[in-house]
């Protein structure tokens, strides 16, 4: 009687065992998908942009999701000169896609680069 409940038990052991395994495993690829690189994610934001910047005009909205910023801080990009834009009848702003390509690619090298970034002359 003995044997046979520490069959039982050893069983219940090896049963625990091969739960927890499978639960580890679980834990280890959902672990490891969080660091793979989202290519699709990437590829299709890739596209939208070339698309976006394939335009000779773009309007505030496309240039706020393209630079990823807010209506106010497009707002004072514009006040400041950073980014030149004409405006037409019905108060709408246009902004030449090259310009607005020239800013990403200048922040771009801003945020690469430390000296660059600290520098007060290039705000």
């Amino acid at each position: 009687m003995t044997q046979c409940l520490m069959q039982q038990q050893f069983s219940l052991l090896e049963e625990g065992q091969r739960q927890l395994k499978l639960q580890l495993e679980k834990i280890l690829e959902a672990i490891q998908n969080l660091y793979k690189p989202q290519e699709p994610a990437r590829s299709r934001q890739e596209e939208r942009l070339r698309a976006l910047l394939g335009k000779p005009w773009l309007d505030s909205q496309e240039v706020m999701l393209l630079l990823g910023i807010s209506r106010r801080q497009l707002q004072r990009l514009r006040y400041s000169g950073v980014l030149r834009y004409s405006s037409q009848s019905g108060g709408k702003c246009w902004y030449h896609s090259r310009e607005v390509e020239q800013y990403m690619e200048s922040q771009s090298r801003q945020s690469r680069d430390p000296l660059l970034k600290d520098n007060p002359y290039l705000k």
